[in-house]
């Protein structure tokens, strides 16, 4: 029995970058009517300035970046 992982591959909704990521767990963002995945390093960005600014962290899925069983 082989198993195998899968990562799909996004375009990050902020910075453009091209990322793998969990389909289910990814974190999104919303604006002009559409929902896009974030990556990891946006997402690390963005709660590093919210720990600044002490205001809540941006919750990230365990697992959310690290490929999912198939």
């Amino acid at each position: 029995m082989t198993i195998a992982s899968v990562y799909l591959k996004y375009e990050c909704g902020l910075c453009g970058r091209l990322f793998f990521g969990h389909a289910i767990k990814v974190p999104t963002v919303s604006a002009l009517g559409e929902t896009r995945k974030v990556c990891q390093a946006c997402m690390e960005m963005a709660n590093r300035r919210r720990a600044e600014r002490q205001l809540p962290l941006l919750k990230i899925p365990p697992g959310a970046y690290e490929p999912e069983p198939s």
